[in-house]
């Protein structure tokens, strides 16, 4: 006997939202978000009964946690489960949660890494969370003797399941209207400082988070300015991309190394240029300052040799934008000319355009072309970690613009590194502002252009 048309009907939905959902991103577990309303404060409590009724029943625990103790798990419950079904209402989203489950990675959390594994062992116990394991960094030796090299890994994913769903419907909280429930608050404490790092390039590890640094009147300063950013953005409607909040991240142990804005999760800074500029920011539709070569500018700048004004350098090397840009991050990744792709870049520009790398040009074709045009990238070697060094004054660039523009002209903009994106009627002004600053602590005039949907054009 053949299925009832509406059981039909709607099978055929579910799988065209599964199809729909795989090639959508999967969101980052930033464990910030907070109850807003009382029935999702009674969720989380009641979520925690169930856990603490799980583990007396299992053996996990004898008695009960003590009230203090307890609300170390309540809290881990609101974000984690506030995560999960924020994704689940995410139609951007593939409705999934990724976050690595290894100590270090909590050692910047907003909750403590033994508290979260016994929170995702009950949840899962209770079949109200999904998880897929993630893979471990590794290195894989064997290709030549002495030679190893470090494979990147993949971290954990977590999702809510239907049981979950179906569990909190009878408290008001929807997929339709979970936003109303639950909202990531930005972090306490903005800052970001991380040890010196292992390794070069793609084989990179990111140092260790510095803690417990020295809270002095310029560390102060620089939270409060991104507090600042934070909060105004806060009251601003962002649509067609997620932010909530940014971190400031230094490198190298030092306050003058790095220093870019991060939206919490990747965010909108994770999307292609197409999808940035569908964007809108208080109901308007936005534009996207770009500073052109801005590291290329930057480096001959600091050895006095300054490019020429008002023409993209990249023009001069006769090498395909997209590929010197490319070859630009490498070689100031690594202090040296890039002569060989690495794996992790390759792998990325095939799944970005479909093509292999190599089959469109030899690293050392490129920089060949690249070292007869700028001949200061000779020098490259003899500046260790140019790259923390060229990102932090883009980034004091970048981010004294946005607070001109927000204390001065009341204009929100989020930072794209190397750039603003901010509603399109503000970009002349915008973009006047950010030449100025550029001008100010790089010591000569930016390139910029501003993009904007159906429209690219030089201002």
């Amino acid at each position: 006997m053949p299925d009832p048309p509406m059981l039909v009907e709607a099978r055929a939905r579910l799988i065209s939202l599964l199809k729909a959902r795989e090639n959508r991103e999967d969101r980052y577990a930033a464990l910030l978000s907070r109850c807003q309303t009382s029935v999702a404060h009674r969720l989380t409590f009641d979520l925690h009964s169930m856990l603490a009724d799980w583990e007396m029943k299992t053996g996990k625990r004898v008695r009960r946690r003590l009230s203090r103790r307890g609300v170390v798990y309540v809290d881990a419950i609101e974000r984690f489960v506030g995560d999960l079904l924020c994704a689940r209402a995410d139609n951007n989203a593939s409705g999934r949660i990724y976050r690595s489950l290894g100590k270090s990675a909590f050692e910047d959390a907003s909750v403590n890494y033994d508290v979260f594994m016994g929170v995702l062992d009950g949840l899962k116990a209770l079949e109200l969370v999904g998880h897929e394991k993630g893979q471990t960094r590794y290195r894989k030796t064997g290709f030549w003797p002495g030679h190893s090299v470090t494979l990147p890994g993949r971290a954990s994913r977590f999702w809510a399941t239907a049981k979950l769903i179906d569990f909190v419907e009878p408290y008001g909280i929807r997929v339709d209207n979970i936003s109303d429930h639950f909202k990531p608050e930005p972090p306490n404490n903005p800052l970001v400082l991380r040890d010196y790092g292992r390794g070069k390039g793609v084989n990179r590890e990111r140092g260790p988070i510095i803690k417990n640094y020295e809270r002095t009147e310029h560390t102060k300063q620089l939270a409060a300015d991104v507090r600042e950013l934070n909060e105004f953005l806060e009251g601003c409607e962002i649509t067609g991309g997620e932010h909530h909040g940014y971190t400031r991240n230094f490198n190298n142990a030092s306050w003058n190394k790095g220093g870019r804005l991060y939206s919490i999760g990747g965010g909108y800074q994770q999307l292609s240029e197409e999808k940035r500029l569908q964007m809108t920011i208080n109901g308007e539709p936005v534009a996207e300052i770009d500073i052109k070569a801005s590291y290329l500018t930057i480096y001959h700048a600091r050895l006095r040799v300054p490019l020429e004004k008002h023409v993209d350098p990249y023009e001069r090397a006769g090498v395909e934008r997209s590929i010197a840009k490319i070859w630009m991050v490498e070689s100031f990744g690594k202090s040296k000319p890039e002569t060989r792709w690495p794996p992790e870049t390759i792998k990325n520009y095939k799944k970005e355009t479909g093509k292999d790398l190599r089959e469109v040009t030899k690293a050392k074709d490129v920089a060949q072309k690249m070292l007869s045009a700028f001949p200061a990238l000779h020098k490259l070697e003899d500046h260790s970690d140019i790259w923390a060094d060229l990102q932090f004054i883009e980034a004091e660039a970048v981010i004294n613009t946005m607070l001109i523009l927000k204390r001065t002209h009341s204009i929100p903009s989020l930072s794209m590194h190397d750039g603003l994106i901010l509603p399109r009627s503000k970009a002349e002004l915008a973009k006047t502002v950010l030449a100025k600053e550029y001008r100010k602590f790089v010591g000569v005039e930016p390139m910029l252009t501003v993009e904007m949907a159906d429209i690219d054009t030089d201002l």
